[in-house]
């Protein structure tokens, strides 16, 4: 399912585009045009195949994939496997995050009215990202649908407290930044709550886009450490990219040999 919410998000992103470079410079560039049209004719070619359509009569010919749309079921899906998939795994995420936005505050002349309350929040929901994914899942305390849904609630007060403290102390550019990466993510994520079966891999989307924000928040936080520091934290971060490639590499080696072991 990612390729086609991303097929679909390419075009309201073009159109979007176009109307906001239109608004602020009374004119529309051709590589805008080139875009939308390419994102179009895109999503025409892969809808046009049967598979899709068969998903749309309720006769899907390669699964069981369907369309659920009652309230019983959006509401089940929104405080289970969203809330699962969503945010709540990427722990270093939203550890980066909330430290981020901790330096930007401390470094920041301005303390506005809910800034320590949202820090606060940031702060809380990493730990309990990091408790339930590595320590205990509170499901096997209290499997409550109650509980779940507090949870679920939790998370889009999280979300708000990071557009707070993105809009009040982040430049235009950075601030549009995070909102439309964040907005993305969720864009790509709502479709999931009337399409069924959905698994882990189709929130790879999200994980991108609110990888994106960590960066502009946590480049943002560096920039404003003294340059000494500076320099030093950036050529420990060089050497992430590089260990994270060879754990990549070395865990698809893995995939491929057992995948050809479990065949033969």
């Amino acid at each position: 399912l990612c390729n086609e919410l991303l097929t679909i998000y390419n075009i309201f992103f073009a159109v979007f585009s176009i109307i906001i470079i239109y608004k602020f410079r009374k004119r529309v560039y051709s590589c805008n045009l080139v875009f939308l049209i390419s994102s179009v004719v895109s999503a025409l070619i892969m809808f046009s195949n049967s598979a899709y359509s068969s998903i749309a009569a309720d006769n899907d010919v390669l699964g069981q994939r369907r369309f659920e749309v009652s309230f019983s079921d959006i509401y089940f899906r929104l405080i289970t496997n969203l809330l699962e998939s969503y945010t709540k795994p990427f722990v270093l995420i939203h550890i980066f995050i909330s430290v981020g936005l901790f330096i930007i505050h401390f470094k920041s002349e301005k303390n506005f009215k809910y800034s320590k309350l949202c820090l606060f929040i940031t702060f809380v929901f990493a730990s309990y990202s990091f408790f339930t994914t590595y320590i205990h899942n509170f499901e096997s305390l209290n499997p409550s649908y109650r509980f779940k849904s507090i949870e679920t609630a939790f998370t889009f007060v999280y979300i708000i407290s990071v557009f707070y403290l993105a809009v009040k102390y982040l430049d235009v550019k950075k601030k549009t930044s995070v909102i439309i990466y964040i907005t993305s993510s969720l864009f790509l994520t709502i479709p999931f709550t009337i399409l069924n079966p959905v698994t882990a891999r189709c929130f790879y989307l999200s994980y991108v886009f609110w990888t994106l924000s960590a960066a502009v928040i946590v480049f943002d936080a560096i920039s404003r450490i003294k340059s000494e520091e500076t320099e030093r934290i950036f050529k420990y971060l060089s050497v992430f990219p590089a260990f994270a490639a060879s754990v990549i590499l070395i865990c698809n080696f893995m995939n491929k040999y057992y995948d050809k072991l479990r065949y033969e």
